[in-house]
């Protein structure tokens, strides 16, 4: 497995490893994870993944010429999320190959991202985890060392809809 920075020719296959994300989300029961329509038919999702990889914030772990995962994180945080205690690694999008489970691409991912926060003299990665259906997400991330710095919902109408948690990891 090699873990490279993304270019423009990445983006159908990083779609493509998405709306399986979304399919198997949906086909257990967490459509409110991420929705539950392929982002490939979502053109805000297909503009802000493009974006992504256009300013250098996107990478992908491949196996051979095969996408298997993808890592996205900028400098900085949604609007509407607390402001991080100094610089910060956001992760705006983690996936990986379903195929690929248990495999460790998910964790070499991660571990890549946090050598690149390191480089650009991040001092945390922060991430939006969905702490929904069981919380198997959040255990995910605790188990690379996040915690959980407050609560977080997006809703409408004043109704949440969405419930997660900030996380953080501090880089040592």
């Amino acid at each position: 497995m090699q873990i490279s920075l993304a270019v423009g020719d990445d983006l159908a296959d990083i779609l493509q490893i998405c709306d399986e994300t979304v399919a198997w989300l949906v086909s257990n029961g967490r459509p409110r994870q991420w929705g539950s329509r392929p982002w490939s038919e979502r053109p805000a999702q297909v503009e802000r993944i493009a974006t992504l990889i256009k300013d250098k914030n996107t990478w992908v772990a491949r196996s051979g010429t095969q996408v298997i995962g993808v890592i996205a994180a900028t400098d900085s945080a949604p609007d509407d999320v607390s402001p991080a205690p100094g610089k910060e690694k956001f992760i705006r999008l983690f996936a990986t190959d379903r195929s690929t489970r248990g495999s460790g691409v998910g964790k070499d991912l991660l571990l890549h991202l946090e050598s690149e926060s390191a480089r650009a003299q991040a001092t945390c990665i922060r991430v939006l985890c969905y702490t929904g259906a069981g919380n198997g997400l959040r255990r995910y991330y605790e188990n690379f060392g996040f915690t959980e710095i407050e609560p977080y919902s997006i809703g409408k109408d004043g109704i949440p809809t969405w419930f997660g948690a900030l996380m953080q990891r501090t880089i040592s």
